[in-house]
């Protein structure tokens, strides 16, 4: 009986150890921003129309990008549209919560808009 106690007691400290000290692994992509081009046009009504064309390089397989841009408080983000341009391709994006492959999530907070792009990325991929 004495045995049995004491297998059980070792097989649950075991377990016990595993995991209070095993904790998941949290890697960074390694990417380069190769290119940013910005046109910005001011509309009759005083709106601003932007379109942001950003470059990346990656040197790692990924699963997107994040992106952010800042507000003023008395600013808003109207129309937002996402695209991939891989060489001569380009991909619409949909505003999804899927976190699904050419996919992106849009979150608002007092600084401003944070885009989630969903993007399968593999190692020497080059996109904007």
């Amino acid at each position: 009986m004495k045995k049995i106690f004491h297998l059980i007691l070792g097989m649950v400290t075991i377990l016990v150890a595993f995991i209070v000290f095993i904790s998941p692994t949290f890697a960074d992509v390694n990417y380069d921003i190769t290119n940013v081009d910005v046109t910005a046009r001011v509309n009759p009504n005083g709106s601003l129309s932007m379109e942001r064309r950003i470059t990346y390089k990656f040197d790692d397989r990924a699963h997107g990008v994040f992106y952010r841009q800042n507000l003023a408080d008395n600013q808003e983000l109207k129309n937002p549209q996402v695209r991939i341009l891989t060489g001569n391709n380009s991909t619409n994006i949909v505003r999804s919560d899927s976190n699904q492959n050419n996919t992106y999530k849009l979150s608002h907070s007092n600084h401003g808009y944070r885009f989630k792009v969903w993007h399968n990325v593999n190692d020497g991929d080059k996109f904007t």
